[in-house]
C-alpha cells in the first residue's frame, strides 16, 4: 500500500551532500521505500479535522479602551461604589438628612433600589475596566508596544 509518503534518511534529506550526489540520495531513498514496502505495517497518516475543535482554539484577547482609561475607569468604579453604597444606606435606613427635609423623596426605600442598581452597573464597569487593564499588563510583559 503505498500512501504517496517518501520515507528518507536524515543524512540523505535536505543537505548538501545529497544535493552534489544523487546516486547516494537514490540509494538511500530506494533503500528506505524498499523497507517500508516490506514491513507488514504500512505507515497510516494521522487524520486531520478540516476545523480545529472548540476546546483546542487558542483566543488571544486584545483590549478595547487604552491602559490609562482603564485604570482610571477602575479607580472612579471603586470610589462611586463606595459612595453610592454608603447613601443607598442612608436613604434605606430612612436616614432624617437623606429624607427628613421639605424637598427630599418622601420614599426612601425606593430611592435607595435604584441606588444600589447604580451600585451594580459600577460593579460591572469595575470587572470589565479591570480586566481590559490585566490584558494591558499582559500585553506589557509581552513585549508589546502602547502607542
Amino acid at each position: 500500500m503505498n500512501s504517496g509518503i517518501e520515507l528518507r534518511d536524515r543524512s540523505a534529506h535536505g543537505t548538501s551532500s545529497s544535493i552534489s550526489r544523487p546516486a547516494l540520495h537514490q540509494r538511500a531513498s530506494s533503500s528506505a521505500a524498499a523497507a517500508a514496502a516490506s514491513s507488514s505495517s504500512a505507515y497510516q497518516a494521522p487524520l486531520y479535522q478540516a476545523q480545529p475543535a472548540v476546546s483546542d482554539t487558542i483566543f488571544i484577547m486584545k483590549p478595547l479602551v487604552g491602559a490609562m482609561q482603564a485604570w482610571s475607569c477602575v479607580v472612579i468604579s471603586v470610589f462611586a461604589i463606595i459612595i453610592l453604597s454608603i447613601m443607598g444606606l442612608l436613604f434605606k435606613s430612612n436616614h432624617h438628612e437623606m429624607v427628613g427635609g421639605v424637598e427630599d423623596p418622601d420614599n426612601g426605600p425606593e430611592v435607595a433600589a435604584t441606588i444600589f442598581i447604580a451600585v451594580l452597573v459600577y460593579a460591572g464597569f469595575l470587572v470589565f475596566c479591570g480586566l481590559q487593564g490585566l490584558l494591558h499588563l499582559r500585553e506589557n510583559r509581552r513585549g508589546a508596544i502602547a502607542l
